[in-house]
């Protein structure tokens, strides 16, 4: 690989070295044979093509941005003519139907402002120009020049500003590679892949030519293109660019780990990925914009994810958070979820669920001090507000447990129903009662509910007791809402746990 990455950056930069040294040589020797007054107008015709090119592509993005306006991706594949050609085709495609392209727009922008638009504003330049040829002995024509002699030093002053004009040309040519070098240039990568491309254009970079273009103009145009407005501040798209390979790279650094049980190295690198992901407004955009739209999609059937039950509740439960993705709330909801993922991972909980093994129900009901699984992910969801859909998930899935199993299908819906029935009608018992009373009641009613024959709980007499003065402390007067139902629930559970171990 480092033979490869030393023949690559040799090459590149033998080209931009014969690149500039032939324009330059060729643009000395027609500025020779010109002299100084023809020159003059072939300058001015190549200063004008690069004027007339940068003005065009300076603000492609702004149409491109106009057209996709509105649109999805499929949208837009199908007004460029493009259709499904077979069954993988088909599955992109539906998934495509209802991607909006805005949640792409950050993503969109770096890629114009970074590749596409430095390559258009090159090519448009030697089009341009090519016609500027044409223009150029047209006004030498007209304006006598190609009649007129030249002396030595008329000579002289052509050929230097004819060298000047090839060096200019050569510097815009190499702009595209220039520019992408420069910007990934100093990088610190954590795969071999992407650190070779790094040391690549660390070397293009380095090039005298290159560092050159770059002083001399390079770096203005290049960030003209990349600059933009986020929340009313500016933003350079580079740094958007710089984040993405990084990212890139810690993601192929992770290639082959174990996703059930990660070491530290990899829950690291994980946790290095989300700062990065988030330390700029563009990329936090794109991702919130991106997890948006996949998590619509799975909703709407577009995408399919299908794992056994109850982990196939238990996920769309957790991306029903992120249909209403933005930039204010993806930082704390993927915290949250990757907290809930290292839980389950350190506990065991993820392999048993990836082996299909037995013991999952016991390893969620696993207790070494700090909890059970379940109430470390309760605890961990509570601090924040939005995961309230994963909660009530939760209490099913407790539901389930207690009755000795995982199911959560139709009986489960049906159970947590009836059980919610229950626990409403605690707000209608006498609050004015003693406690002694009041905590009975509401003891008889939860029993009453929970060894229905179609539910089946059997709890200990004294867990359900404490449990009816948790009531009796927290909900006593009170109307009970699906939320407090949930924390009576996962209350029970926690007792039911303690006694389980």
């Amino acid at each position: 690989m480092d033979s490869l990455s030393g023949f690559n950056s040799a090459s590149l930069s033998t080209a931009i070295t014969v690149i500039f040294a032939v324009l330059i040589i060729f643009g000395a020797l027609k500025g020779l044979c010109r002299g100084i007054s023809r020159q003059v107008v072939r300058t001015l015709t190549i200063i004008a093509s690069f004027v007339i090119s940068y003005v065009t592509f300076a603000g492609l993005y702004e149409s491109v941005d106009a057209f996709l306006a509105g649109k999805t991706i499929g949208e837009v594949l199908t007004e460029a003519g493009i259709t499904a050609r077979g069954p993988e085709d088909a599955l992109f495609f539906e998934l495509a139907s209802g991607f909006s392209t805005e949640s792409l727009s950050g993503a969109i922008f770096i890629l114009f402002s970074i590749l596409l638009i430095p390559i258009f504003f090159t090519l448009g330049f030697i089009l341009i120009s090519a016609v500027g040829e044409i223009v150029h002995a047209l006004l030498s024509a007209i304006l006598g020049f190609k009649k007129s002699k030249n002396t030595f030093f008329t000579r002289i002053l052509g050929a230097t500003l004819g060298a000047m004009q090839g060096a200019l040309v050569a510097g815009i040519i190499i702009f595209p590679f220039a520019n992408a070098a420069t910007t990934i240039s100093g990088l610190e990568a954590s795969d071999e892949v992407t650190s070779t491309a790094i040391t690549v254009a660390d070397e293009i970079a380095s090039h005298p030519a290159v560092s050159l273009t770059m002083k001399l103009g390079g770096e203005a145009i290049a960030k003209s293109f990349a600059s933009t407005e986020i929340d009313g501040e500016a933003y350079d798209a580079r740094e958007g660019a710089k984040l993405f390979l990084e990212v890139y790279s810690d993601v192929r650094a992770l290639d082959g780990f174990a996703y059930t049980m990660p070491n530290n190295t990899d829950k690291a690198i994980i946790n290095g990925i989300e700062d990065k992901l988030f330390s700029d407004a563009l990329v936090k955009n794109s991702v919130s914009g991106i997890l948006r739209e996949l998590a619509i999609a799975i909703d709407e059937g577009r995408l399919i994810v299908n794992l056994d039950e109850p982990y196939d509740e238990m996920l769309r439960s957790a991306i029903v958070i992120f249909e209403d993705s933005s930039s204010e709330n993806i930082e704390p909801d993927m915290q949250t979820m990757l907290n809930i993922y290292f839980i389950l991972a350190d506990s065991g909980a993820l392999n048993a669920i990836s082996s299909g093994s037995d013991e999952v129900r016991d390893v969620l009901l696993n207790d070494e001090g700090e909890g059970t699984v379940i109430s470390r992910v309760i605890d961990e969801l509570s601090l924040n507000d939005r995961t309230k859909p994963i909660t009530t998930m939760l209490a099913k899935l407790t539901l389930s447990i207690m009755s000795e199993s995982l199911d959560l299908g139709a009986d489960a819906e049906v159970t947590y129903d009836a059980v919610v029935d229950c626990l409403t009608d605690i707000s209608d018992i006498d609050p004015t009662l003693p406690e002694e009373e009041y905590t009975e009641a509401v003891s008889d009613l939860i029993t009453d509910t929970l060894e229905r024959e179609d539910i089946g709980i059997e709890l200990d007499e004294a867990i359900i007791d404490d449990m009816a003065k948790y009531v009796y402390d927290e909900y006593r007067g009170k109307d009970i809402t699906e939320d407090e139902i949930n924390d009576i629930l996962l209350s029970y559970f926690e007792a039911y746990a303690k006694n389980f171990n």
